[in-house]
C-alpha cells in the first residue's frame, strides 16, 4: 500500500476511468478501479479504501445509492464527479455522505488539489474499516439549541440563514436553502424528488 492509502475509481466511461486512474496515481495512491455501482461498493469493501471518486450515472445503480450503500461500512472520503450541475443533485449528494462534488468536464489539476483537501481534513477513521454503530457514517448531527444543522462537513444555521461547507461559505437563494433544510432535517430518510422540488 502506498503512504496515502487507496484509492477506488467507480466510473462506466473507459476513457474517465483511465484518466482517474493516471491523476490518483499520479498523486501517490494504490489505484483499484470498478465499472458498476456494485462492483464498486465490493472494491471499496474488499480494498478498504481511503477515498473514492463515484460517478452518479452508473448503469446499474446510481451514484447516490452507492454512496449510501458504502456510507453503511466506510469512513472513505468520496469525491462524486458527474455531468449533473442541478442543485438538487448536489444537495443530494452531500446529505448522502458526499465530501465534495465535481461536474464534468474537469481540470485534472483541480481534482487533484480537491482531493489533498479533502485528506487535510479530520477523519475519525478514514481507512475504510466499519464504522461503530455508535457513530454511522451516514448520520446527520443536529445541534437544535443554536438552530444548527450539520452533516459531514456541512452546517446550516436556520436562525441567521446561512450555510457553510467545510468552513466556506454557501451563496445559496431561498429556495435552495429550504431546500437543503428540509434534506438535512430528514436526518437519512429518504425524500423523493419530486416531493422536495414541489414543496419550493
Amino acid at each position: 500500500m502506498s503512504d496515502l492509502g487507496v484509492a477506488v475509481v467507480i466510473e462506466d466511461d473507459d476513457d474517465m476511468r483511465n484518466l482517474l486512474e493516471a491523476v490518483l496515481l499520479q498523486a501517490g495512491f494504490e489505484v483499484h478501479s470498478a465499472s458498476s455501482g456494485r462492483e464498486g461498493v465490493e472494491v471499496v469493501r474488499d480494498k478498504q479504501a481511503n477515498i473514492v471518486t463515484l460517478d452518479v450515472g452508473l448503469p446499474d445503480i446510481d451514484g447516490f445509492e452507492v454512496l449510501r450503500r458504502i456510507r453503511q461500512f466506510s469512513h472513505a472520503y468520496v469525491m462524486m464527479l458527474t455531468g449533473r450541475t442541478e442543485e438538487p443533485d448536489v444537495l443530494t449528494a452531500l446529505h448522502a455522505g458526499a465530501d465534495d462534488y465535481i461536474t464534468k468536464p474537469f481540470r485534472p489539476r483541480e481534482v487533484r488539489a480537491r482531493i489533498a483537501a479533502m485528506m487535510r481534513r479530520p477523519r475519525h477513521n478514514p481507512t475504510g474499516k466499519e464504522p461503530t454503530s455508535a457513530a454511522p457514517a451516514h448520520s446527520t448531527v443536529a445541534d437544535r439549541r443554536e438552530g444548527v444543522l450539520q452533516h459531514n462537513g456541512l452546517s446550516l444555521n436556520s436562525k441567521s440563514r446561512t450555510a457553510e461547507l467545510a468552513g466556506e461559505a454557501l451563496e445559496l437563494t431561498r429556495s435552495e436553502f429550504d431546500l437543503l433544510h428540509d434534506l438535512l432535517c430528514a436526518a437519512g430518510a429518504v425524500r423523493e424528488y419530486d416531493s422536495l422540488i414541489g414543496a419550493h
